[in-house]
């Protein structure tokens, strides 16, 4: 069962990391090893998707701890700098065993950016999101 209630915000044009902790049933981490993970991100109104990231390129999902359950998802100004209002997003899981599972639901609301920034290194970015849990 997906876990609901996974809620962030952003701004357009800024580099987002959302660190996610995947937990099994047990309540203990979810060993991601073979597994593959695909996040999108649509418009609430509409059945398009305005993102897409996966695990099979680390620059968009990244591994922290594999064994452990931890990633992270990078968006980067790209991905949102056109982006603005309410989206909902969702994290899936392609199981070793070719499972499919939504683990993880959420509202997001992008704000329009009132200076669009050059891209930020990534030692700029804030630090203070609070990391997202999810039960698989």
């Amino acid at each position: 069962m997906a876990e609901t209630g996974q809620d962030f915000h952003g701004w357009a044009g800024d580099d987002i990391d959302l660190f996610i902790a995947v937990l099994g049933y047990d309540g203990l981490p979810l060993d991601l090893t073979d597994a593959t993970l695909i996040w999108t991100l649509g418009d609430v109104n509409a059945v398009s998707v305005a993102i897409t990231k996966t695990s099979d390129d680390p620059t968009e999902i990244e591994f922290l701890d594999t064994v452990g359950g931890q990633v992270v998802i990078h968006l980067n100004p790209d991905d949102s700098r056109a982006l603005a209002g309410n989206y909902r997003h969702e994290l899936k899981i392609h199981d070793a065993f070719q499972g499919i599972e939504t683990i993880l639901v959420g509202w997001t609301t992008i704000h329009p950016a009132s200076v669009h920034p050059a891209a930020r290194r990534r030692s700029e970015q804030r630090s203070d999101l609070m990391p997202l849990r999810v039960v698989a």
